[in-house]
Parts: structure tokens; sequence; C-alpha cells
């Protein structure tokens, strides 16, 4: 059985999402001389392309809120609206408990008005919960993916563009391993964003291996698409 998709999360904003600077002419120099390419105009739009799209990525990732932990808040109103419309249900000891509640001042509601909003709002959790599962498990809607493997797959498609190969390292025999032209770029490019929604720009090494694992990805994804030869 194919594995089901996994949804993006429900997104409530906050203002209006962030939009980085534009590369100043130093910036572009440095990231010139990072990735030794001499980039185009169509490659420099793509750069900045992805800077806003990464920015865009972790903003949306920051405000998301994911299916589970909605399920579970909606399942609690569910559970206690229920118990509380079962609390205050008109009989002997609703009548009793009601005059309890009441006493010293007047509520500014009757059980049965209480009982009937009780009631409604339960309802309206169970639509929405049964809705929440349907898509969950119909796998409507776009796939998660990290904002930084998009980024690494953006910034991959310029270098293959420049016919400049796109590893993380020199050479992963080597004792003392350094950064690849393709990582040195990749760490110029995120030096131009806000350090708070950076990733794995900490050293060299780190950013190389998550590099690495998002390369990764895109090898198989693409190994995935191409039928095979008959």
């Amino acid at each position: 059985m194919p594995k089901k998709k996994k949804l993006a999360p429900w997104i409530f904003g906050d203002g209006p999402e962030p939009i980085p600077a534009d590369l100043t002419v130093d910036q572009k120099r440095q990231i010139s001389a990072s990735a030794g390419i001499v980039f185009s105009a169509r490659d420099w739009k793509n750069i900045e392309r992805a800077r806003c799209d990464y920015m865009s990525w972790q903003w949306t990732k920051r405000q998301a809120v994911e299916y589970k932990h909605l399920e579970n808040r909606i399942k609690n109103v569910v559970r206690d609206s229920n118990a509380l419309t079962k609390s205050i249900r008109i009989d002997k000891l609703g009548v009793i408990l009601w005059t309890l509640l009441s006493e010293g001042e007047n509520l500014p509601f009757v059980p049965s008005d209480l009982h009937h909003m009780l009631l409604e709002l339960e309802r309206r959790a169970r639509l929405v919960l049964k809705e929440n599962r349907r898509l969950f498990e119909s796998g409507i809607g776009p796939t998660t993916i990290s904002p930084w493997d998009r980024l690494v797959d953006t910034l991959a498609a310029i270098f293959r563009h420049n016919n400049v190969p796109t590893t993380s390292t020199r050479s992963s025999r080597a004792k003392n391993p350094k950064p690849s032209r393709f990582v040195t770029f990749l760490r110029a490019v995120m030096d131009t964003l806000p350090s708070e929604i950076s990733e794995h720009s900490h050293s060299w090494r780190a950013t190389a291996e998550a590099t690495a694992k998002s390369l990764s990805k895109m090898k198989r994804a693409q190994k995935q698409a191409i039928p095979p030869s008959a």
C-alpha cells in the first residue's frame, strides 16, 4: 500500500510575510566569488526568488499548526461539551445543581439555553473533526517539504544550468574534506538572510551534511519520476 502524503498543516497568518532586502552589489560579488561562477541575469533572478521563497516558507512553517494538534483540540471540545451537556440536563439533579450554582447571584443564562448552546457546539465540533480526518486521510492538499530542501533544490538547479557539479564536499574520501563550491555558495546565500531563520549555518560541516541529505532526496525523487526502460 503506498504511503499517504503528509499534508501541509493549517496556517494561521500573523501579519504580512517578510520579504528579504534585495542583494547589494557587495553581496552579489561575494556570492559569485563563492560559487566561482559569473551568474547571468536569469541566475540572479532565480537566486533572489530562492531567497524570497525560503523566507516565506520559513515564515509559513512558524505559523503552522499541525493537523494532529488541531484534531486533539477538537476532540477535547467534543468530549468536554458532551460532559457539560450531560451534567446540566434538565432532571431532578440538574435542577438542584442549577439552584446551587445560582445562589447569591443570577447567572446570565438559563440551563435550557446553555444546554442548547452546548449541543450545538458539540455538533459543530464533530463536523469539523470529521472534515479534518477526511482531508488528512484523503491526501488532499500540498505535501509538506522542508524550506531547506526547497532552497537546496532551487539553488542546485542554478549550478546545473551552469554545468557545475552539486556535491557537498570536494572529496568524500579525503581525510580532511573541504566544502564544495556548492556548499560555499549556499552558505554565502544564507549569510544574506536574517540569522533567526537560517538553518545548518553554524559550521560548514553542518551545511555540508544537510546539503548531502537534500541532494540525496532529489536524486531518489528523480529516479522515481523516470519510468524504467523497457
